[in-house]
């Protein structure tokens, strides 16, 4: 056989033998980017779930501050109560009271809405009883104040 021959039927097969290896290497490299990939999915999973339960912790604790700070109220038929008027917020007044009563409690419903009325039974209506507070003092009139200012000469 001569060189010329040699070397054409020998091109190819080594050229074969080179592009499977190639083939191989790239399927081996393909694996290895695939399990990589895989190796950080699985990462950010855990990293998600640490997360998922950092925030249920937090949450837990913050509820359970909150709860701590809450003051349960409790409403007797007859009692007298005053009405926290949040209206008030948008239009503020220094020195001009939120709250407005006395009222009455007629009923007490459970979770905490409760009616009251003013002057009778009949005009009643439902509020929430978060808007309440008791009313311990006497008749208060809203219309007129009188402050009197004295100097030191007198």
């Amino acid at each position: 056989m001569k060189l010329r021959e040699f070397c054409a039927s020998a091109i190819p097969l080594v050229m074969g033998a080179i592009t499977a290896e190639r083939k191989q290497q790239r399927g081996y490299f393909k694996q290895l980017a695939g399990e990589k990939r895989m190796i950080q999915l699985n990462e950010l999973e855990e990293f998600r779930l640490r997360a998922y339960e950092n925030n249920k912790l937090y949450k837990e604790k913050v509820k359970r501050l909150h709860d701590q700070r809450l003051i349960q109220k409790s409403f007797v038929v007859g009692q007298l109560v005053l009405l926290y008027n949040s209206r008030l917020k948008l239009f503020p007044g220094k020195l001009k009271s939120r709250w407005s009563g006395p009222f009455t409690v007629k009923t007490v419903f459970p979770h905490g809405a409760v009616e009251i009325y003013a002057k009778s039974p009949d005009e009643s209506f439902k509020v929430n009883g978060q808007r309440l507070k008791p009313y311990f003092g006497g008749n208060v009139n809203r219309e007129v104040q009188t402050t009197i200012l004295q100097s030191e000469s007198d």
